[in-house]
């Protein structure tokens, strides 16, 4: 495709030819539209809800959160995911290791994806969850019930006084 060799002129914040309408790009001219113009940041006026939370969580099971490249360069390569556990807490790096499941995607395991459908039906099980439960006892519990054991191992171990505490055996 030629290039335009006639006029061209800014409109709505593209470079645009005047007489065949060929858009070149955007013109990034700041005297056009300045950052105030905008209008002010309001906050989010949503609040907390466990189930937003508990989606996020199961979410991350999919191992989609991205991991700095000098952090995966000091991980060894053919680790398990015990090791690999006791690998970041040795190393000062614990706060990764709620994102296990990125980190071992991108050592190369396949995983299987968690599909819309799954999702939709792990909120279904916790909302029928009524008393408030630790996110610890609830994700394991709802994983093996949707018959996912292999999310399971990216889980922290639930200890048996948190087994006693919500009354729940895994």
């Amino acid at each position: 495709m030629k290039e335009c060799e006639h006029q061209l002129s800014t409109i709505d914040g593209l470079l645009t030819c005047i007489e065949c309408g060929f858009v070149k790009g955007m013109d990034l001219d700041p005297t056009i539209q300045t950052f105030q113009q905008h209008g002010e940041y309001t906050p989010s006026k949503k609040h907390y809800h466990r189930r937003d939370r508990f989606k996020r969580l199961f979410h991350n099971l999919q191992g989609l959160q991205e991991i700095p490249i000098p952090v995966m360069e000091q991980i060894p390569k053919n680790i398990s995911i015990p090791k690999l556990r006791k690998f970041l807490k040795k190393n000062n790096m614990r706060n990764y290791g709620s994102k296990i499941a990125s980190i071992w995607r991108q050592l190369g395991h396949e995983m299987k994806p968690i599909s819309t459908r799954e999702l939709i039906r792990a909120c279904y099980f916790f909302d029928e969850i009524k008393e408030k439960k630790s996110f610890l006892i609830v994700l394991p519990f709802i994983c093996q019930k949707m018959d996912r054991p292999d999310l399971l191992m990216f889980l922290k171990p639930v200890s048996e006084a948190i087994k006693k505490k919500y009354q729940l055996l895994l």
